[in-house]
């Protein structure tokens, strides 16, 4: 073991100091950190992903000056104005980003050709090989339109004539 060094992690449920303990290869004389795995998720960050995507939550919905009060009362976390403006805006770019390569996507799908008309095609000859549903239907005859009559057989108008 060569020595311990502590890192402080910004987490959801408050702060965090984690030792991490550098060691050294007995074979080869390499030095490396057993907890740099665990730390993979912050990745060069004291912020946690999970602090991070709560950060940018309550920065987009607050001035940044309220949200670090709001967010240090609950988790105990201190973090200045600016850093819940940066994380609020990385995490912006990452969802832009996110959303714009769906929307690439998406007129990709509806450009391609060759893949509308495979549907189209799909449509037709699934709704050719559809049994058609039998309808059954009845007349009355009470409302059916006369070429003679205006309103129809037997339509009465005000004076209590025939209609037409």
């Amino acid at each position: 073991m060569r020595g311990t060094n502590r890192r402080v992690l910004l987490t959801s449920f408050g702060r965090v100091e984690v030792a991490l303990r550098l060691l050294c290869c007995r074979q080869c004389g390499a030095r490396f950190r057993p907890a740099e795995c665990c730390l993979a998720e912050v990745s060069g960050h004291n912020v946690t992903a999970d602090w991070r995507e709560l950060a940018a939550l309550v920065g987009s919905s607050w001035p940044y000056e309220t949200a670090a009060g709001i967010l240090h009362r609950l988790s105990g976390v201190p973090l200045s104005d600016e850093r819940f403006r940066q994380l609020t805006n990385e995490r912006g770019r990452e969802r832009a980003g996110l959303q714009q390569a769906q929307a690439d996507q998406l007129l990709e799908e509806a450009v391609n050709m060759i893949q509308v008309r495979a549907e189209r095609e799909a449509r037709q000859s699934t709704a050719r090989h559809k049994p058609s549903g039998w309808l059954q239907v009845g007349l009355d005859g009470g409302w059916v339109c006369s070429r003679e009559q205006k309103g129809g057989h037997g339509r009465q108008n005000r004076r209590g004539g025939q209609s037409g």
